[in-house]
């Protein structure tokens, strides 16, 4: 084998080796086959060994380019085949937004409400902070929480607010009090995805 393939080879090897130790080796030995397959036609059309070789390299992806997208590939074919726990506690932490939402609409401070509401929101922020090892796709994920908020919860909150205002003209301080607290709490978890998201993604792209 050609020395810079193979050091092209060794340097794919290293920034997939986030993935499992067999598909890794499948992934190296499959642009392998791509790359001498490649290099024999350029031969075929004339050129020596070298330059065949710098021509291939030149013109094909950087281990590192080609690493994110093979891993970003793997990555969605697991979650299709088997969702990670945070994908789980995602959904939790957006189903316990909602289940806070209720009693603005209701204008009734339910403590059953509230309390399982509260406690899937911090499933998924535990989640978030004690998770260390980090996929292209979770982080992904994780990156547009602040658009999903501003695009679910939130505007369904202002509806509910309105609602319940339209519905009696007296408010109760309490209430309203709920209402911003709910609000404060969105933006807070926002801010808590959008840093978190970078530093995951900093750490994953540093590999």
């Amino acid at each position: 084998m050609d020395a810079l393939i193979n050091k092209y080879l060794g340097e794919l090897s290293k920034y997939l080796s986030v993935l499992p130790k067999r598909e890794r080796e499948n992934i190296v030995i499959e642009i392998e086959l791509h790359l001498n397959e490649k290099v024999n036609e350029l031969k075929e059309e004339g050129y020596n060994d070298q330059q065949a070789v710098n021509k291939v390299l030149t013109e094909f992806k950087t281990p590192k380019s080609l690493s994110l997208e093979m891993m970003e590939e793997y990555d969605d074919k697991e979650i299709k085949k088997k969702p990670t726990f945070f994908y789980f506690f995602s959904v939790f932490c957006l189903a316990g937004f909602s289940q806070l939402a209720i009693p603005i609409l209701r204008r009734e401070l339910d403590l059953a409400f509230i309390s399982f509401g509260l406690i899937l929101i911090t499933c998924g922020i535990i989640s978030m902070f004690l998770k260390n090892k980090w996929r292209i796709i979770e982080i992904d994920l994780l990156r547009i929480f602040p658009k999903i908020i501003l695009s679910v919860p939130f505007p369904i909150s202002i509806l509910f607010f309105w609602i319940a205002v339209k519905q009696q003209n007296s408010l109760v301080l309490t209430w309203i009090y709920y209402v911003v607290a709910y609000w404060l709490l969105l933006l807070i978890y926002g801010l808590l995805s959008k840093k978190t998201s970078q530093k995951a993604e900093k750490t994953f792209y540093e590999f």
